[in-house]
């Protein structure tokens, strides 16, 4: 399983994360499907692998980039419903440490984490949150 996999997994089983988001509304790699509810997340992960002179690398750096999304930048209700969905995957992921669905993870750490500026057309509004996770590399 790769690693966004994994997180994907993890944050549709965590209850802080579950209570907010519908779990097909929580997808790796790629946009939202047409029926997705909100608020929504989108992962997107970018590998960085150890390089080691003693053969394959035996820990691996990933980027997480997690979008969270809401519906409604008009009112302040579609705000607080974002900001409320990024704190639980927050909670949830930083400074993990276990597995995601059979992936050892040594640790995972929020980096970054900003407002995404509404989209004039669609309303959709959202947090952007960065993760660093070290992980062992799966097979």
């Amino acid at each position: 399983m790769s690693i966004d996999a994994g997180a994907r997994s993890y944050l549709v089983s965590n209850p802080g994360v579950a209570a907010l988001v519908a779990p097909g509304s929580v997808v790796c790699g790629g946009e939202l499907p047409e029926e997705a509810s909100y608020p929504a997340i989108v992962i997107l992960s970018e590998d960085y692998p150890e390089p080691t002179m003693n053969g394959p690398p035996t820990i691996m750096r990933t980027i997480l980039r997690i979008s969270v999304l809401a519906a409604d930048s008009e009112t302040e209700n579609g705000l607080a419903i974002v900001k409320a969905a990024a704190s639980a995957v927050v909670k949830a992921l930083h400074y993990f440490r276990g597995e995601w669905d059979g992936v050892p993870v040594k640790g995972a750490f929020l980096e970054q984490q900003e407002d995404i500026v509404p989209d004039e057309e669609t309303g959709i509004v959202g947090v952007g949150l960065d993760f660093t996770v070290w992980h062992r590399p799966v097979p």
